[in-house]
């Protein structure tokens, strides 16, 4: 302890420093269930973190909303330029060349499949069970109708 009280000069209370210290590296070094509620929070504060990002309302949805809208928009006036150009006598080999670019059809088909179709495969699902339901529906009818006969 002598030591520590040349090393500070002046009034130091060196029992102080000495169980601060102690418990500084008491909290640093963690036992297994220690570790284990430590990692089990850390997939909690994750959890939240992914379930608050998947919202329709983040910044984030916001804004990946507003790019794939505006690469959308580009792509169909690409479409309907090419579509156009293609009945005058103007060469349309660039507008052709863009639409048949592997990496822009490839972004295309992902925006395509896993923006829109997100949203719309639900309610097209429900919709084709709906009609799935009303045939089966009149089938039945018919048959029933068949057996009165």
């Amino acid at each position: 302890m002598g030591i520590l009280s040349g090393i500070f000069k002046g009034k130091v209370d060196v029992d102080n420093l000495v169980t601060s210290s102690v418990s500084a590296i008491d909290k640093l070094v963690l036992t297994k269930e220690e570790k284990l509620d430590s990692h089990i929070e850390i997939a909690g504060s994750c959890a939240k973190n992914v379930e608050s990002t998947l919202s329709e309302s983040t910044i984030r949805s916001k804004s990946r909303r507003y790019v794939s809208q505006a690469f959308t928009t580009v792509y169909l006036l690409l479409v309907i330029a090419y579509v156009v150009v293609s009945f005058t006598t103007y060469p349309s080999f660039a507008i052709k060349e863009m639409l048949t670019d592997k990496t822009m059809n490839s972004a295309m088909i992902m925006i395509l499949a896993f923006y829109y179709g997100g949203y719309y495969a639900p309610s097209l699902i429900e919709s084709v069970k709906k009609k799935l339901s009303k045939r089966q529906e009149r089938k039945k009818i018919k048959e029933e109708e068949s057996k009165e006969e």
